[in-house]
């Protein structure tokens, strides 16, 4: 997880309380972005069609976490789906997310 997440990275290796914990809250993360990530994380995947529904949250994560990777292959889907229909939509869910 580490090589895959600076985040993940600082967290359980950066000498503060939690990289002797054996266990981790991880604050305001849904359970299914954070599983997507954590398996794009182990198997450099994405399967589109099983995220679909969640890929701004799953981006966010990959944000939060810093997954490099995961954010830039999404950023490419969102940009390439962006459309005076959605873009409004698209940016109070980012701006109401507390990932942001």
């Amino acid at each position: 997880m580490c090589a895959g997440s600076g985040y993940l990275k600082a967290l359980l290796t950066g000498g503060l309380k939690e990289s002797s914990q054996k266990s981790i809250e991880l604050k305001e993360v849904d359970t299914a972005p954070f599983l997507a990530v954590l398996k794009f994380i182990y198997t450099d995947g994405f399967d589109l069609s099983v995220y679909a529904d969640i890929l701004i949250d799953v981006f966010l994560l990959a944000s939060r976490f810093d997954v490099i990777s995961l954010k830039s292959y999404l950023e490419k889907i969102i940009m390439n789906n962006i459309s005076a229909e959605n873009v409004v939509s698209l940016l109070q869910v980012v701006l109401s997310s507390p990932l942001y």
